[in-house]
């Protein structure tokens, strides 16, 4: 998790800066709130484009390189690239500060549905504390959550352990109701973990710029997507690579596996994302409160167990 300090840096914003929020927010609302995924999508290319750009500036630095002619040209380009890329992450700090301060409402009320798993689980970054729960709104996570198998610390300084040795991986994960496969990905490769002090450094700094450009199954690792009877859509992420049984078009019951925990994707231990949102598109999709029936939303660091109720295929 990264604190996000935009939201402190606006706190004090009055007059017309208000006034300016105040309509932007009416404008969000009434159509959906659909640009921001947008605009944020963008900002992230760009800040991806600036990890390329420091590389290659900090390279030419160290090699002692003086650039003349064409040359020169060339580096100043770098350092145009450079501020635009500053400019882009600076952006996304008071967008999302504006977004906060306008907090639209849900698109409807919580759909209550069966939880995706069996057995005892932990919630992380759980919309019970805060919304949006993962700290974005795009892809439709405003009201996702996590559920690992211990409340979530960075453990040892350097270590990345294999998913093999976490409890959590490999577990069932079920379909949270009566549903339509409508996508699925299972090619992802389950990496090692990087809750280390030096993993999530990576992960942070390093891995998340590079997933950003590249296909969204990089965030989302290998997942199902599920058309539920209401149109809702539910978004399982980052199971093990091979474990889906299901096929688009298959027609899957509530308990039913479709999959098991894994760690592909955009994670940093292997754990189950789960959330409900109004269309498949990522970039304007937005979140649907969900309730776990027996359940409820578990707050973070809070353990729960879910009882199987019917038997399940292996």
């Amino acid at each position: 998790m990264v604190a996000d300090g935009g939201s402190r840096a606006l706190r004090g914003a009055r007059g017309a800066g208000g006034a300016i929020a105040r309509r932007v927010g009416e404008r969000a609302k009434v159509r959906g709130n659909t640009v921001a995924p947008k605009v944020l999508s963008i900002l992230h290319r760009i800040q991806a484009v600036f990890f390329v750009a420091a590389l290659v500036n900090t390279a030419t630095v160290l090699a002692g390189w003086h650039p003349t002619g064409n040359a020169k040209i060339v580096q100043t380009v770098f350092h145009g690239i450079l501020a635009l890329t500053a400019f882009a992450v600076v952006a996304e700090l008071l967008f999302r500060a504006v977004q906060r301060r306008i907090r639209p409402a849900p698109l409807r009320e919580a759909v209550v549905t069966d939880p995706p798993v069996s057995g005892t689980w932990v919630a992380c970054n759980s919309p019970a504390d805060r919304i949006p729960s993962h700290g974005t709104r795009w892809g439709g996570q405003s009201h996702a959550i996590d559920l690992v198998e211990s409340p979530y610390r960075t453990r040892g300084l350097w270590q990345f352990r294999k998913p093999e040795e976490f409890a959590a991986f490999g577990r069932p994960i079920l379909a949270p109701a009566d549903a339509t496969v409508v996508a699925v990905v299972d090619k992802r490769r389950d990496h090692r973990a990087r809750n280390s002090v030096l993993g999530v450094l990576y992960l942070f700094l390093v891995e998340q710029f590079v997933r950003s450009v590249g296909p969204r199954s990089f965030i989302f690792g290998n997942s199902i997507t599920l058309e539920l009877a209401d149109g809702t859509y539910a978004k399982l992420c980052h199971l093990r690579r091979g474990s889906v049984s299901v096929r688009v078009g298959e027609h899957v019951t509530a308990g039913q596996q479709v999959g098991r925990c894994g760690n592909s994707g955009n994670s940093t231990q292997p754990h189950l994302h789960f959330h409900l949102m109004d269309t498949m598109n990522p970039d304007t999709a937005q979140g649907i409160p969900f309730e776990w029936r027996g359940v409820g939303v578990p707050r973070n660091d809070a353990e729960f167990t879910v009882e199987r109720q019917r038997d399940q295929q292996a």
